[in-house]
């Protein structure tokens, strides 16, 4: 049976209107870009100017992307069943923003490839794991076309959309503002900051059960 759909229907634009926690998820998501886009860029800078030699870049690389599947793996499989059944989902939102304010503070005090890198890391293994695990949570009472048609474009659309337009603002910042590698850890203090500041003013849409009283 074919049914007439309007354009808002297709994409979805409607259930924004319908569930505002739509809107707070897609803040979050672009919020959170600005915290992967500003701790990679840093990261890399850090590594290029102390690592000069290609080989021990690679070998680097290597041993930061292993261990970033190891810590998101742990987090994933053992962590993160438990923190999702007994600890409130704002909480668990709050700590990975105030976590990330504080170790991009101290990467941009410190300087250092191995704080900027601990930034990076672990920024990467919350995002793979906690992160969006508790993300879903969201989707579970809403409607079918909130969760497929909507959620397809917060992960898919606002999330490509968002990294791009960060990396943009990025590079024209560099080029017309001289912008410093340790200025990408400023950003992303910011962006945590006003992470925490959104899940304080939309409290009220998060979910505030745990999977266990669910």
């Amino acid at each position: 049976e074919k049914e007439q759909i309007s354009a808002g229907q297709l994409f979805a634009w409607n259930n924004f209107k319908t569930y505002p926690q739509l809107k707070l998820l897609a803040g979050m998501v672009i919020i959170t870009q600005f915290i992967a886009a500003s701790t990679t860029f840093a990261f890399n800078a850090k590594v290029a100017e102390e690592l000069v030699d290609v080989s021990l870049q690679t070998a680097y690389y290597g041993t930061f992307y292993s261990n970033i599947n190891l810590i998101a793996g742990v987090i994933q499989f053992l962590l993160a069943p438990f923190l999702l059944q007994y600890i409130p989902v704002f909480f668990i939102f709050i700590t990975l923003a105030a976590i990330h304010l504080c170790l991009n503070a101290f990467a941009w005090w410190d300087g250092t490839l191995f704080s900027v890198m601990l930034a990076s890391l672990l920024f990467k293994s919350f995002d793979y794991s906690i992160f969006r695990c508790a993300k879903e949570l969201f989707y579970i009472p809403l409607s079918f076309s909130a969760r497929f048609h909507s959620k397809h474009l917060i992960d898919v659309f606002f999330y490509r959309a968002s990294n791009s337009g960060v990396s943009t603002l990025f590079a024209i910042g560099k080029s017309l503002a001289n912008m410093k590698d340790l200025h990408y850890t400023i950003v992303a203090g910011i962006a945590a900051t006003g992470w925490m500041a959104l899940l304080f003013t939309s409290k009220k849409m998060i979910p505030k059960e745990t999977v266990h009283e669910k």
